[in-house]
């Protein structure tokens, strides 16, 4: 009697393990395969959509005369349509309060770094996001800029979003698993529990 009690949570602990090792492996294969490598890449001639860009309106405002927004490249044309009076530079002696700006948006951390380069131009790095990181490298000008570099990367919410489909796939591959056993102990032993 003790010997099958053994038997019988020995085989759940076996099928436990198995299941678990195929949810951590579907669920790592899964996040894996939707999250990009955490490491700039080099923007050749596509810029991507999703690539954030610093643009600088003038602002009525007397205090603060620029007004700082980071627009993603899929809805720039419309902005700048709507914003003719734009650059990309950032004003001289304005960078503190155009990060005072960003920081009243803090839910997305928005946050830029600008370099003056000698022919005038700015090397700019944005950065967005808290779940999601995304980052882009450029070089600006008045009215233009060269995309160099991006950085997309994926936070803990795609994780939660796989969760399901990893566990779905899990069942699946497991049950596959456990039948496939179950044949091949049947045509070995003529017996299965």
């Amino acid at each position: 009697m003790q010997l099958d009690t053994i038997r019988s949570l020995s085989i759940s602990l076996v099928h436990m393990v198995l299941f678990w090792i195929i949810f951590v492996s579907v669920n790592t294969l899964l996040t894996n395969a939707y999250e990009q490598p955490l490491y700039k890449k080099q923007i050749s001639s596509f810029t991507p959509f999703f690539f954030p860009v610093l643009v600088i309106t003038k602002h009525s405002d007397t205090k603060e005369p620029y007004q700082a927004h980071i627009v993603l490249y899929e809805q720039l044309d419309k902005f700048l349509e709507q914003n003719p009076d734009h650059t990309f530079l950032v004003p001289e002696g304005e960078e503190k309060t155009l990060h005072n700006q960003l920081s009243k948006y803090n839910a997305s951390n928005l946050s830029f770094k600008a370099t003056k380069q000698a022919d005038g131009s700015q090397l700019i790095e944005v950065s967005q996001g808290s779940d999601i990181e995304n980052r882009g490298w450029y070089q600006a000008f008045d009215k233009s800029f060269k995309a160099k570099f991006y950085l997309n990367k994926f936070g803990s919410s795609i994780h939660q979003a796989l969760i399901l489909p990893s566990l779905i796939v899990s069942l699946v591959l497991y049950g596959l698993a456990f039948y496939i056993f179950k044949l091949i102990w049947t045509k070995k032993t003529g017996d299965f529990e």
